[in-house]
């Protein structure tokens, strides 16, 4: 079941991107911070304003909320407008010596970014996109912070890097190999892609999203496949948290 919940929040963040460049050294390093401290501090602070220059639009931000009751887990969801609206009410206030908030930018690659976020409340992990000169959050997964109780207790990240690297190399692999069931299998019903694509009349650039069952009938009409000898496919983790992961596929 760990293993389960790894794969499907991995494959909800999951980008296929080129152009590996290290994260110190990019030269949009300071935007890309500016944009995740804008969302944490933000929300610590209640500035509506610094959130809503944050994230985009068309944010997916998913919690892992564990049901008691029964013991599963199901992915919960806050909206762009929520999220902007309980800023602005200042749910999550908090003085400065009190939030504890480090930013750590992951990874960089051709137009998106990986921020881990780390406070007192939350932990999260932040994918942002460059959309139009501008770095944007487009995805989020968070948990618990330090002052709240961790969702898997004496998780050892670790010990999963193998069960997050073969759901990612599964996932791949399925989709070029056209074999819908398979792919099925691997992700999460709430599965959610964002892709960076230009508009052809302006070159301004827009979010595109393919949800799971969209994913698997593209799968079954073939679409993306690709022969065996021309894959090279590889898997990088590039950080795992407490049933959280991001992976560079």
């Amino acid at each position: 079941m760990r293993s389960f919940a790894l794969m499907t929040f991995l494959l909800t963040l999951l980008a296929i991107v080129c152009v590996a460049q290290g994260p110190a050294h990019s030269p949009d390093a300071k935007a890309i911070r500016q944009a995740a401290l804008d969302y944490a501090d933000g929300f610590y602070s209640g500035d509506a304003a610094r959130m809503e220059q944050a994230i985009h639009f068309d944010l997916n931000k998913a919690f892992p909320r564990f049901i008691a009751r029964t013991g599963r887990c199901a992915l919960a969801y806050t909206t762009y407008s929520q999220l902007i609206e309980l800023t602005r009410a200042k749910v999550g206030l908090l003085p400065d010596t009190a939030r504890h908030l480090a930013v750590e930018i992951v990874h960089v690659e051709d137009g998106v970014a990986i921020t881990k976020v780390t406070s007192a409340n939350f932990n999260d992990y932040l994918q942002l996109m460059r959309l139009n000169d501008q770095w944007k959050i487009v995805n989020v997964l968070w948990n618990g912070g330090p002052a709240n109780t961790a969702r898997l207790k004496d998780f050892k990240g670790n010990d999963e890097r193998a069960a997050v690297e073969l759901a990612a190399m599964n996932f791949v692999e399925a989709a070029q190999s056209a074999d819908a069931r398979r792919l099925a299998e691997v992700i999460d019903q709430d599965f959610s892609r964002a892709t960076l694509i230009p508009a052809p009349q302006t070159g301004r650039q827009y979010v595109q999203r393919v949800r799971s069952v969209g994913l698997v009938e593209n799968t079954y009409a073939r679409f993306g496949r690709t022969d065996e000898e021309q894959r090279d496919n590889r898997v990088e983790m590039l950080d795992v948290m407490d049933g959280l992961a991001v992976a560079r596929v």
